[in-house]
């Protein structure tokens, strides 16, 4: 910029340009510094939840492959225990408890179920230890405890293949019940629960069901009258009002015969339909031939036995 000689530089005029602040840039230059704060807080609270969701994706990728590769009772205690809380380790218990009871150890075996039970409430096959508890307390004769083990297995937020089976074995508690019963000498009690075995199998059977466990539900429906003979008979007479159903242990009577309704023309006399076109009988009709000893002819059953030797025809 040109000044005139004799002018200093800092008295030339400058223009000024005013600037007036939004409400915005106003309150990022008042808390500049706790919005960096701020800022640099969400960053790690992001870095921490990617972080913490690799290391919970990596410990239930071991855990599981500790599981799949578990193929001992000690090795899924180890399991249960280094994972602890891990979908696996869950699955490991459940494991676990199944294979004690196979090596017939029933106490440790219901330790690790009610250990799952305590300790895995969101875990996927929660409901299955409740239908593994009932299997135990029916096989100890706790028929009670076992029936709420069973409700407990059974509901609207089960998974359908838990419920199905626990559906199964609550028709198979009742045949419990029942073989209890029938051994205790109440044959009473026996047949109300083969009644209700049937009618629970019976439910069964109309719904949707696997081949395998479709079989095995006609089978042991069928073994049902073994238990209680007559109880299903009884109750299907019961239900039908026929008194012809119940197993009384002598055959059935035979109806007597209907007496006959129209009247049949006598002998030598045609039929109501034929009168126009029968001939009349003959005066003095001659008896029809017959061969000796002919029993259907002579309306005999047999040859007579006043005349042993009949007489031979003589004619060529």
């Amino acid at each position: 910029m040109e000044t005139k000689p004799g002018i200093p530089p800092a008295s030339v005029p400058v223009a000024a340009i005013e600037h007036d602040y939004s409400k915005l840039e106003r309150f990022v230059e008042d808390h500049k510094k706790g919005l960096l704060i701020s800022l640099i807080a969400v960053l790690l609270a992001v870095c921490a939840f990617f972080i913490n969701q690799y290391l919970r994706y990596k410990g239930e990728s071991d855990a599981a492959r500790a599981f799949t590769s578990a193929d001992t009772v000690e090795a899924l205690r180890d399991t249960a225990a280094q994972f602890s809380g891990k979908v696996a380790a869950g699955s490991a218990l459940l494991e676990l408890a199944g294979r004690l009871w196979k090596e017939e150890k029933p106490a440790e075996s219901r330790e690790a179920l009610e250990t799952f039970l305590s300790s895995y409430s969101s875990h996927p096959r929660y409901h299955a230890a409740h239908l593994a508890l009932a299997v135990q307390d029916q096989a100890a004769g706790d028929f009670d405890k076992a029936g709420e083990n069973l409700r407990k297995a059974m509901g609207n937020d089960v998974p359908a293949d838990i419920a199905q089976l626990a559906r199964i074995q609550q028709a198979g508690l009742w045949v419990a019940r029942a073989v209890h019963a029938r051994d205790a000498g109440d044959s009473e009690a026996a047949a109300q629960y083969v009644r209700e075995a049937a009618s629970s199998y019976d439910g069964l059977a109309a719904g949707e069901l696997l081949p395998y466990h479709k079989a095995m539900i006609e089978d042991e429906r069928a073994r049902l009258n073994l238990i209680a003979p007559g109880a299903l008979r009884d109750e299907e007479a019961d239900e039908t009002g026929d008194p012809s159903t119940v197993d009384t242990g002598s055959p059935p009577e035979a109806p007597d015969p209907e007496p006959a309704t129209t009247s049949q023309p006598e002998a030598g006399e045609p039929g109501a339909e034929n009168a126009e076109t029968a001939e009349p009988p003959l005066a003095n009709p001659e008896p029809a031939e017959t061969e000796p000893g002919d029993a259907t002819a002579t309306g005999e059953s047999g040859p007579a036995a006043s005349d042993p030797d009949p007489p031979v025809s003589t004619e060529p």
